[in-house]
């Protein structure tokens, strides 16, 4: 897995040209993830769905 890793990140410094703010916003999500600070995807857009009602 980590050698998977390490390719995927070195093709992504390839693909994409990052500033330092995005970068550090990238980082600072991962760490997130890696503590438990996220929500799946289907609650996320119930959230979002419902949000977007109210904007109506």
């Amino acid at each position: 897995m980590k050698a998977l890793q390490t390719i995927f990140d070195s093709a992504e410094q390839e693909l994409y040209q990052l500033n330092i703010a995005q970068k550090q916003s990238i980082e600072s999500g991962r760490k997130d993830i890696e503590n438990g600070n996220s929500q799946p995807n289907d609650i996320v857009m119930e959230k979002m769905t419902r949000w977007l009602e109210k904007q109506d």
